[in-house]
Protein backbone atom coordinates (compact mmCIF):
# COMPACT_ATOMS: atom_id res chain seq x y z
CA UNK A 1 0.00 0.00 0.00
CA UNK A 2 2.89 2.38 0.72
CA UNK A 3 4.17 1.83 -2.80
CA UNK A 4 0.72 2.61 -4.24
CA UNK A 5 0.63 5.85 -2.26
CA UNK A 6 4.08 6.91 -3.45
CA UNK A 7 3.23 6.17 -7.08
CA UNK A 8 -0.11 8.00 -6.77
CA UNK A 9 1.41 11.09 -5.16
CA UNK A 10 4.22 11.17 -7.71
CA UNK A 11 1.71 10.97 -10.56
CA UNK A 12 -0.66 13.69 -9.39
CA UNK A 13 2.21 16.03 -8.51
CA UNK A 14 4.13 15.64 -11.76
CA UNK A 15 5.56 18.82 -13.27
CA UNK A 16 5.21 20.53 -9.90
CA UNK A 17 8.77 20.36 -8.54
CA UNK A 18 7.41 18.91 -5.28
CA UNK A 19 9.15 16.54 -2.90
CA UNK A 20 7.59 13.58 -4.70
CA UNK A 21 9.39 14.78 -7.85
CA UNK A 22 12.74 15.16 -6.12
CA UNK A 23 12.14 18.61 -4.68
CA UNK A 24 14.70 20.29 -6.95
CA UNK A 25 12.12 22.43 -8.71
CA UNK A 26 12.98 20.95 -12.09
CA UNK A 27 10.08 20.69 -14.51
CA UNK A 28 7.85 22.83 -12.29
CA UNK A 29 4.96 24.18 -14.35
CA UNK A 30 3.47 26.15 -11.44
CA UNK A 31 4.84 29.57 -12.52
CA UNK A 32 3.72 28.91 -16.10
CA UNK A 33 0.20 28.10 -14.95
CA UNK A 34 0.07 31.26 -12.84
CA UNK A 35 1.28 33.29 -15.83
CA UNK A 36 -1.36 31.71 -18.08
CA UNK A 37 -4.10 32.52 -15.57
CA UNK A 38 -2.88 36.11 -15.28
CA UNK A 39 -2.78 36.62 -19.05
CA UNK A 40 -6.20 35.06 -19.50
CA UNK A 41 -7.70 37.39 -16.92
CA UNK A 42 -6.02 40.34 -18.62
CA UNK A 43 -7.36 39.27 -22.00
CA UNK A 44 -10.86 38.83 -20.58
CA UNK A 45 -10.76 42.33 -19.08
CA UNK A 46 -9.64 43.86 -22.39
CA UNK A 47 -12.47 42.11 -24.20
CA UNK A 48 -15.02 43.38 -21.69
CA UNK A 49 -15.60 40.10 -19.84
CA UNK A 50 -15.48 39.72 -16.04
CA UNK A 51 -13.26 36.62 -16.19
CA UNK A 52 -11.93 33.94 -18.53
CA UNK A 53 -14.86 31.60 -17.97
CA UNK A 54 -17.15 34.17 -19.60
CA UNK A 55 -14.80 34.40 -22.62
CA UNK A 56 -14.84 30.63 -23.00
CA UNK A 57 -18.63 30.44 -22.72
CA UNK A 58 -19.10 33.06 -25.45
CA UNK A 59 -18.58 30.35 -28.09
CA UNK A 60 -20.40 27.53 -26.31
CA UNK A 61 -24.01 26.46 -25.80
CA UNK A 62 -24.16 27.45 -22.13
CA UNK A 63 -25.10 31.11 -21.72
CA UNK A 64 -23.67 31.68 -18.23
CA UNK A 65 -21.53 30.19 -15.49
CA UNK A 66 -24.70 29.55 -13.53
CA UNK A 67 -25.94 27.18 -16.25
CA UNK A 68 -22.64 25.27 -16.16
CA UNK A 69 -22.74 24.99 -12.37
CA UNK A 70 -26.38 23.88 -12.49
CA UNK A 71 -25.54 21.13 -15.00
CA UNK A 72 -22.58 19.96 -12.92
CA UNK A 73 -24.72 19.88 -9.81
CA UNK A 74 -27.40 17.92 -11.68
CA UNK A 75 -24.79 15.38 -12.77
CA UNK A 76 -23.31 15.21 -9.27
CA UNK A 77 -26.72 14.63 -7.67
CA UNK A 78 -27.52 11.87 -10.15
CA UNK A 79 -24.12 10.16 -9.92
CA UNK A 80 -23.46 10.47 -6.17
CA UNK A 81 -25.70 7.58 -4.98
CA UNK A 82 -24.19 5.23 -7.57
CA UNK A 83 -20.67 6.31 -6.59
CA UNK A 84 -21.42 5.66 -2.93
CA UNK A 85 -22.75 2.20 -3.80
CA UNK A 86 -19.65 1.38 -5.83
CA UNK A 87 -17.40 2.58 -3.00
CA UNK A 88 -19.21 0.27 -0.58
CA UNK A 89 -18.64 -2.62 -2.99
CA UNK A 90 -14.92 -1.81 -3.09
CA UNK A 91 -14.78 -1.74 0.71
CA UNK A 92 -16.51 -5.12 0.85
CA UNK A 93 -14.03 -6.54 -1.66
CA UNK A 94 -11.08 -5.23 0.36
CA UNK A 95 -12.56 -6.55 3.61
CA UNK A 96 -13.09 -9.99 2.08
CA UNK A 97 -9.41 -10.03 1.15
CA UNK A 98 -8.46 -9.08 4.71
CA UNK A 99 -7.00 -5.68 3.75
CA UNK A 100 -6.35 -3.33 6.66
CA UNK A 101 -7.47 -0.31 4.64
CA UNK A 102 -10.94 -1.74 3.94
CA UNK A 103 -12.67 0.63 6.38
CA UNK A 104 -10.83 3.70 5.08
CA UNK A 105 -10.08 3.49 1.36
CA UNK A 106 -7.86 6.33 0.16
CA UNK A 107 -7.56 7.64 -3.42
CA UNK A 108 -4.51 5.45 -4.08
CA UNK A 109 -6.49 2.37 -3.00
CA UNK A 110 -9.52 2.85 -5.25
CA UNK A 111 -8.00 1.90 -8.62
CA UNK A 112 -6.23 -1.13 -7.09
CA UNK A 113 -9.37 -2.61 -5.54
CA UNK A 114 -11.50 -1.66 -8.55
CA UNK A 115 -9.23 -3.80 -10.73
CA UNK A 116 -9.42 -6.65 -8.17
CA UNK A 117 -13.23 -6.48 -8.13
CA UNK A 118 -13.37 -6.39 -11.94
CA UNK A 119 -11.32 -9.59 -12.14
CA UNK A 120 -13.47 -11.35 -9.54
CA UNK A 121 -16.83 -10.31 -10.92
CA UNK A 122 -16.26 -10.33 -14.67
CA UNK A 123 -13.10 -12.40 -15.04
CA UNK A 124 -11.71 -9.37 -16.88
CA UNK A 125 -8.06 -8.28 -16.75
CA UNK A 126 -7.41 -5.01 -18.58
CA UNK A 127 -3.67 -5.72 -18.81
CA UNK A 128 -4.38 -9.09 -20.43
CA UNK A 129 -6.62 -7.35 -22.99
CA UNK A 130 -4.00 -4.78 -24.00
CA UNK A 131 -2.12 -7.01 -26.51
CA UNK A 132 -5.39 -7.62 -28.37
CA UNK A 133 -5.85 -3.91 -29.11
CA UNK A 134 -2.75 -2.62 -30.93
CA UNK A 135 -2.82 1.02 -32.03
CA UNK A 136 -3.33 0.39 -35.79
CA UNK A 137 -6.34 -1.81 -35.06
CA UNK A 138 -7.81 0.74 -32.63
CA UNK A 139 -7.35 3.57 -35.15
CA UNK A 140 -8.96 1.51 -37.89
CA UNK A 141 -12.01 0.90 -35.72
CA UNK A 142 -12.19 4.51 -34.53
CA UNK A 143 -11.86 5.99 -38.01
CA UNK A 144 -14.38 3.49 -39.38
CA UNK A 145 -16.90 4.54 -36.76
CA UNK A 146 -16.36 8.24 -37.57
CA UNK A 147 -16.73 7.56 -41.29
CA UNK A 148 -20.06 5.79 -40.78
CA UNK A 149 -21.41 8.39 -38.35
CA UNK A 150 -20.41 11.56 -40.21
CA UNK A 151 -20.21 10.51 -43.86
CA UNK A 152 -16.50 11.28 -44.22
CA UNK A 153 -13.38 9.48 -45.39
CA UNK A 154 -10.20 9.64 -43.27
CA UNK A 155 -6.98 8.97 -45.16
CA UNK A 156 -3.36 8.91 -44.01
CA UNK A 157 -1.31 11.75 -45.50
CA UNK A 158 2.09 11.14 -43.93
CA UNK A 159 4.81 13.19 -45.56
CA UNK A 160 2.44 15.92 -46.78
CA UNK A 161 3.01 18.15 -43.74
CA UNK A 162 5.99 18.80 -41.43
CA UNK A 163 6.00 16.93 -38.10
CA UNK A 164 7.87 17.47 -34.84
CA UNK A 165 8.70 13.77 -34.36
CA UNK A 166 9.07 10.79 -36.63
CA UNK A 167 6.22 8.92 -34.93
CA UNK A 168 3.69 11.72 -35.48
CA UNK A 169 1.04 10.88 -38.10
CA UNK A 170 -0.82 13.28 -40.39
CA UNK A 171 -4.35 12.58 -41.69
CA UNK A 172 -6.78 14.30 -44.02
CA UNK A 173 -10.59 14.21 -43.83
CA UNK A 174 -12.67 14.26 -47.04
CA UNK A 175 -16.37 14.26 -47.77
CA UNK A 176 -17.41 10.70 -48.59
CA UNK A 177 -19.77 11.94 -51.30
CA UNK A 178 -17.91 14.47 -53.44
CA UNK A 179 -14.41 13.96 -52.03
CA UNK A 180 -13.87 17.62 -51.10
CA UNK A 181 -11.40 18.39 -48.31
CA UNK A 182 -12.97 19.06 -44.91
CA UNK A 183 -10.19 18.98 -42.34
CA UNK A 184 -6.74 17.72 -41.44
CA UNK A 185 -5.16 16.71 -38.16
CA UNK A 186 -2.00 15.40 -36.52
CA UNK A 187 -1.94 12.32 -34.29
CA UNK A 188 0.84 11.98 -31.71
CA UNK A 189 0.39 8.61 -29.99
CA UNK A 190 3.71 8.44 -28.13
CA UNK A 191 3.85 7.69 -24.42
CA UNK A 192 4.91 10.97 -22.88
CA UNK A 193 7.30 11.40 -19.99
CA UNK A 194 6.28 12.45 -16.50
CA UNK A 195 6.83 16.16 -17.20
CA UNK A 196 4.82 16.23 -20.41
CA UNK A 197 1.08 16.47 -20.93
CA UNK A 198 0.13 13.48 -18.83
CA UNK A 199 -1.93 11.97 -21.64
CA UNK A 200 -1.10 9.20 -24.04
CA UNK A 201 -2.51 10.79 -27.18
CA UNK A 202 -2.14 14.40 -28.29
CA UNK A 203 -4.18 15.46 -31.33
CA UNK A 204 -3.84 18.84 -33.03
CA UNK A 205 -6.74 19.61 -35.33
CA UNK A 206 -7.02 22.28 -38.04
CA UNK A 207 -10.50 22.76 -39.49
CA UNK A 208 -10.75 23.97 -43.07
CA UNK A 209 -13.16 26.90 -43.13
CA UNK A 210 -14.91 28.55 -46.05
CA UNK A 211 -16.12 27.06 -49.30
CA UNK A 212 -14.76 25.93 -52.63
CA UNK A 213 -11.26 24.97 -53.62
CA UNK A 214 -9.74 27.87 -51.70
CA UNK A 215 -9.81 25.87 -48.48
CA UNK A 216 -6.60 24.67 -46.93
CA UNK A 217 -5.22 23.86 -43.53
CA UNK A 218 -3.91 27.03 -41.93
CA UNK A 219 -0.30 26.43 -40.98
CA UNK A 220 0.98 26.42 -37.41
CA UNK A 221 4.61 26.78 -38.52
CA UNK A 222 6.34 29.32 -40.80
CA UNK A 223 7.58 26.55 -43.10
CA UNK A 224 4.00 25.73 -44.01
CA UNK A 225 3.74 29.10 -45.75
CA UNK A 226 6.23 27.85 -48.31
CA UNK A 227 4.27 24.64 -48.89
CA UNK A 228 0.91 26.39 -49.28
CA UNK A 229 2.24 29.62 -50.76
CA UNK A 230 1.41 28.68 -54.35
CA UNK A 231 -2.18 27.85 -53.47
CA UNK A 232 -2.44 31.02 -51.40
CA UNK A 233 -1.19 33.17 -54.28
CA UNK A 234 -3.38 31.40 -56.84
CA UNK A 235 -6.65 31.69 -54.94
CA UNK A 236 -5.78 35.05 -53.39
CA UNK A 237 -5.05 36.52 -56.82
CA UNK A 238 -8.41 35.38 -58.18
CA UNK A 239 -10.23 37.11 -55.35
CA UNK A 240 -8.01 40.17 -55.76
CA UNK A 241 -8.96 40.47 -59.42
CA UNK A 242 -12.63 39.99 -58.54
CA UNK A 243 -12.28 42.79 -56.00
CA UNK A 244 -10.73 45.08 -58.58
CA UNK A 245 -13.53 44.34 -61.07
CA UNK A 246 -16.18 45.04 -58.44
CA UNK A 247 -14.43 48.30 -57.58
CA UNK A 248 -14.35 49.36 -61.24
CA UNK A 249 -18.04 48.50 -61.55
CA UNK A 250 -18.79 50.63 -58.51
CA UNK A 251 -16.52 53.52 -59.46
CA UNK A 252 -18.47 54.95 -62.38
CA UNK A 253 -22.07 55.01 -61.07
CA UNK A 254 -21.07 55.92 -57.50
CA UNK A 255 -18.69 58.69 -58.55
CA UNK A 256 -21.19 59.98 -61.09
CA UNK A 257 -24.07 60.02 -58.62
CA UNK A 258 -21.99 61.68 -55.93
CA UNK A 259 -20.61 64.31 -58.30
CA UNK A 260 -24.09 65.05 -59.64
CA UNK A 261 -25.48 65.37 -56.14
CA UNK A 262 -22.74 67.81 -55.16
CA UNK A 263 -22.75 69.69 -58.46
CA UNK A 264 -19.11 68.90 -59.19
CA UNK A 265 -17.57 69.54 -62.58
CA UNK A 266 -16.56 66.74 -64.94
CA UNK A 267 -12.89 66.99 -63.97
CA UNK A 268 -13.71 66.52 -60.29
CA UNK A 269 -15.92 63.55 -61.15
CA UNK A 270 -12.96 62.00 -62.95
CA UNK A 271 -10.78 62.57 -59.91
CA UNK A 272 -13.32 60.75 -57.73
CA UNK A 273 -13.28 57.77 -60.06
CA UNK A 274 -9.49 57.75 -60.00
CA UNK A 275 -9.49 57.68 -56.19
CA UNK A 276 -11.95 54.76 -56.14
CA UNK A 277 -9.84 52.86 -58.66
CA UNK A 278 -6.74 53.47 -56.54
CA UNK A 279 -8.56 52.10 -53.50
CA UNK A 280 -9.48 49.01 -55.49
CA UNK A 281 -5.88 48.60 -56.58
CA UNK A 282 -4.77 48.98 -52.95
CA UNK A 283 -7.12 46.20 -51.86
CA UNK A 284 -5.81 44.05 -54.70
CA UNK A 285 -2.22 44.63 -53.58
CA UNK A 286 -3.26 43.90 -50.00
CA UNK A 287 -4.42 40.40 -50.92
CA UNK A 288 -1.52 39.50 -53.20
CA UNK A 289 0.87 41.11 -50.71
CA UNK A 290 -0.04 38.53 -48.09
CA UNK A 291 1.94 35.91 -50.05
CA UNK A 292 5.41 37.52 -49.99
CA UNK A 293 4.76 38.65 -46.43
CA UNK A 294 4.10 35.02 -45.48
CA UNK A 295 7.24 33.93 -47.31
CA UNK A 296 9.29 36.52 -45.42
CA UNK A 297 7.81 35.58 -42.04
CA UNK A 298 10.18 32.63 -41.62
CA UNK A 299 13.34 34.50 -42.66
CA UNK A 300 13.06 38.16 -41.59
CA UNK A 301 14.09 39.45 -38.21
CA UNK A 302 11.38 40.87 -35.97
CA UNK A 303 12.32 44.51 -36.67
CA UNK A 304 12.24 43.95 -40.43
CA UNK A 305 8.94 42.14 -40.22
CA UNK A 306 7.50 44.97 -38.13
CA UNK A 307 8.52 47.41 -40.87
CA UNK A 308 6.71 45.30 -43.45
CA UNK A 309 3.63 45.20 -41.23
CA UNK A 310 3.77 48.97 -40.73
CA UNK A 311 3.93 49.64 -44.47
CA UNK A 312 0.95 47.37 -45.13
CA UNK A 313 -1.02 48.52 -42.09
CA UNK A 314 -3.31 50.83 -44.03
CA UNK A 315 -4.42 47.87 -46.19
CA UNK A 316 -5.10 45.45 -43.34
CA UNK A 317 -8.83 46.14 -42.99
CA UNK A 318 -9.55 45.55 -46.66
CA UNK A 319 -7.37 42.45 -46.82
CA UNK A 320 -8.95 41.01 -43.67
CA UNK A 321 -12.47 41.33 -45.06
CA UNK A 322 -11.50 39.93 -48.45
CA UNK A 323 -9.44 37.09 -47.02
CA UNK A 324 -12.47 36.16 -44.95
CA UNK A 325 -14.39 35.87 -48.19
CA UNK A 326 -11.69 33.59 -49.58
CA UNK A 327 -11.99 31.19 -46.68
CA UNK A 328 -8.74 32.27 -45.00
CA UNK A 329 -10.39 34.41 -42.34
CA UNK A 330 -12.68 33.45 -39.50
CA UNK A 331 -15.94 34.65 -41.05
CA UNK A 332 -16.50 32.26 -43.95
CA UNK A 333 -18.76 34.60 -45.93
CA UNK A 334 -18.68 35.63 -49.59
CA UNK A 335 -18.11 39.32 -48.88
CA UNK A 336 -17.81 40.42 -52.53
CA UNK A 337 -21.17 38.81 -53.28
CA UNK A 338 -22.69 40.64 -50.32
CA UNK A 339 -21.27 43.96 -51.55
CA UNK A 340 -22.56 43.30 -55.05
CA UNK A 341 -25.99 42.49 -53.62
CA UNK A 342 -25.96 45.73 -51.63
CA UNK A 343 -24.87 47.60 -54.74
CA UNK A 344 -27.67 46.12 -56.85
CA UNK A 345 -30.37 46.77 -54.26
CA UNK A 346 -29.31 50.13 -52.82
CA UNK A 347 -26.71 52.06 -54.76
CA UNK A 348 -27.68 52.05 -58.44
CA UNK A 349 -28.67 55.37 -59.95
CA UNK A 350 -32.48 55.32 -59.32
CA UNK A 351 -31.81 54.73 -55.62
CA UNK A 352 -29.15 57.31 -54.83
CA UNK A 353 -28.22 60.94 -55.33
CA UNK A 354 -30.95 63.60 -55.47
CA UNK A 355 -33.44 61.28 -57.22
CA UNK A 356 -34.98 58.24 -55.59
CA UNK A 357 -37.59 55.74 -56.64
CA UNK A 358 -40.19 54.91 -54.01
CA UNK A 359 -40.61 51.43 -55.49
CA UNK A 360 -36.90 50.64 -55.38
CA UNK A 361 -36.51 51.94 -51.82
CA UNK A 362 -39.38 49.78 -50.60
CA UNK A 363 -37.89 46.84 -52.48
CA UNK A 364 -34.56 47.43 -50.74
CA UNK A 365 -36.28 47.51 -47.33
CA UNK A 366 -37.74 44.06 -48.02
CA UNK A 367 -34.44 42.62 -49.24
CA UNK A 368 -32.17 43.89 -46.46
CA UNK A 369 -33.79 41.64 -43.80
CA UNK A 370 -33.38 38.71 -46.21
CA UNK A 371 -29.70 39.59 -46.63
CA UNK A 372 -29.29 39.85 -42.86
CA UNK A 373 -30.88 36.43 -42.39
CA UNK A 374 -28.64 34.92 -45.06
CA UNK A 375 -25.57 36.54 -43.52
CA UNK A 376 -26.14 35.09 -40.07
CA UNK A 377 -26.77 31.66 -41.56
CA UNK A 378 -23.58 31.69 -43.65
CA UNK A 379 -21.23 33.41 -41.21
CA UNK A 380 -19.12 30.89 -39.30
CA UNK A 381 -17.56 31.77 -35.95
CA UNK A 382 -14.86 29.36 -34.75
CA UNK A 383 -14.51 28.21 -31.19
CA UNK A 384 -10.87 29.14 -30.65
CA UNK A 385 -10.23 32.16 -28.47
CA UNK A 386 -8.36 34.64 -30.68
CA UNK A 387 -10.08 33.53 -33.88
CA UNK A 388 -13.47 33.79 -32.25
CA UNK A 389 -12.85 37.38 -31.13
CA UNK A 390 -11.70 38.46 -34.60
CA UNK A 391 -14.65 36.67 -36.21
CA UNK A 392 -17.17 38.31 -33.90
CA UNK A 393 -15.66 41.72 -34.64
CA UNK A 394 -15.81 41.15 -38.41
CA UNK A 395 -19.35 39.82 -38.24
CA UNK A 396 -20.37 42.82 -36.13
CA UNK A 397 -19.04 45.21 -38.76
CA UNK A 398 -21.11 43.58 -41.50
CA UNK A 399 -24.18 43.50 -39.25
CA UNK A 400 -23.72 47.22 -38.51
CA UNK A 401 -23.46 47.90 -42.25
CA UNK A 402 -26.78 46.17 -42.89
CA UNK A 403 -28.47 48.04 -40.03
CA UNK A 404 -27.12 51.36 -41.32
CA UNK A 405 -28.22 50.59 -44.90
CA UNK A 406 -31.73 49.83 -43.66
CA UNK A 407 -31.86 53.11 -41.74
CA UNK A 408 -30.64 55.07 -44.76
CA UNK A 409 -33.36 53.56 -46.96
CA UNK A 410 -36.01 54.33 -44.35
CA UNK A 411 -34.70 57.89 -44.14
CA UNK A 412 -34.71 58.31 -47.92
CA UNK A 413 -38.25 56.94 -48.12
CA UNK A 414 -39.67 59.31 -45.48
CA UNK A 415 -37.46 62.39 -45.80
CA UNK A 416 -38.93 65.52 -47.36
CA UNK A 417 -36.15 68.07 -46.91
CA UNK A 418 -32.83 68.37 -48.70
CA UNK A 419 -29.45 68.83 -47.08
CA UNK A 420 -30.05 72.57 -47.28
CA UNK A 421 -33.30 72.31 -45.37
CA UNK A 422 -35.72 72.82 -48.29
CA UNK A 423 -38.82 70.63 -48.41
CA UNK A 424 -38.93 68.61 -51.61
CA UNK A 425 -41.21 66.39 -53.62
CA UNK A 426 -39.25 63.15 -53.82
CA UNK A 427 -39.41 59.90 -55.82
CA UNK A 428 -38.87 61.20 -59.33
CA UNK A 429 -37.21 58.54 -61.46
CA UNK A 430 -34.87 61.11 -62.97
CA UNK A 431 -33.84 64.72 -62.51
CA UNK A 432 -33.57 66.84 -59.38
CA UNK A 433 -36.42 66.80 -56.87
CA UNK A 434 -38.73 69.84 -56.80
CA UNK A 435 -38.21 72.37 -54.03
CA UNK A 436 -41.02 73.53 -51.76
CA UNK A 437 -40.07 76.96 -50.42
CA UNK A 438 -43.38 77.37 -48.56
CA UNK A 439 -42.28 74.76 -46.04
CA UNK A 440 -38.78 76.20 -46.04
CA UNK A 441 -36.19 75.20 -43.45
CA UNK A 442 -37.16 72.15 -41.48
CA UNK A 443 -34.74 69.51 -40.23
CA UNK A 444 -35.34 65.83 -39.43
CA UNK A 445 -33.38 63.22 -37.50
CA UNK A 446 -33.81 59.52 -36.79
CA UNK A 447 -33.60 57.77 -33.44
CA UNK A 448 -32.37 54.16 -33.57
CA UNK A 449 -34.56 51.87 -31.45
CA UNK A 450 -32.69 48.61 -31.91
CA UNK A 451 -32.95 45.71 -34.38
CA UNK A 452 -36.34 44.65 -35.74
CA UNK A 453 -37.83 47.91 -34.46
CA UNK A 454 -38.81 50.90 -36.59
CA UNK A 455 -36.72 54.02 -35.88
CA UNK A 456 -38.33 57.18 -34.51
CA UNK A 457 -38.40 60.24 -36.78
CA UNK A 458 -38.09 63.71 -35.24
CA UNK A 459 -38.98 66.80 -37.32
CA UNK A 460 -38.44 70.37 -36.10
CA UNK A 461 -38.61 73.79 -37.83
CA UNK A 462 -35.48 75.93 -37.97
CA UNK A 463 -35.65 79.58 -36.83
CA UNK A 464 -33.07 82.08 -38.12
CA UNK A 465 -32.41 85.45 -36.53
CA UNK A 466 -30.20 86.69 -39.38
CA UNK A 467 -30.39 85.96 -43.11
CA UNK A 468 -27.68 87.06 -45.55
CA UNK A 469 -28.48 86.52 -49.26
CA UNK A 470 -25.64 85.09 -51.30
CA UNK A 471 -24.99 83.42 -54.63
CA UNK A 472 -24.69 79.66 -54.17
CA UNK A 473 -21.57 78.13 -55.66
CA UNK A 474 -19.88 74.73 -55.39
CA UNK A 475 -16.49 76.01 -56.51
Amino acid sequence: RDLRERVYRAFISRASGSAEQGGDGGGNNGPLIERILTLRQEQAARLGYPHWAAVSLASKMAESEAEVEALLEELRSAAYPAAQQELEELRACAAAAGAAEAADLRPWDVSFWAERLRRQRFDLDSEALRPWFPLPQVLEGLFGLCERLFGVRIAAADGEAPVWHGDVRFFRVHDAGDGRALAAFYLDSRQFGIYATGTGVLTITGILRGGGSGNHLLSMRPDEFRDDGGRFLRYGSSFAMATLLVTITLAWPVAGAFASAKGYEASTEGDLRTVILLLGAAMTVAIIGQYPRARMASSLRFSELSLVDTISGSLKLASTVLLAAAGFGAVALAMPLLLISLFENLWTWPRCGMSRSEKSLKEALTKIPEMRERFWKEAGVPGSNDGMNVALEEAGRVADLLEFAELLCTDALERRESCGGHYREEYQDEGEAKRDDVNFQHVAAWGYNGPNTAPTRHVEPLVFTEVKPAIRSYK
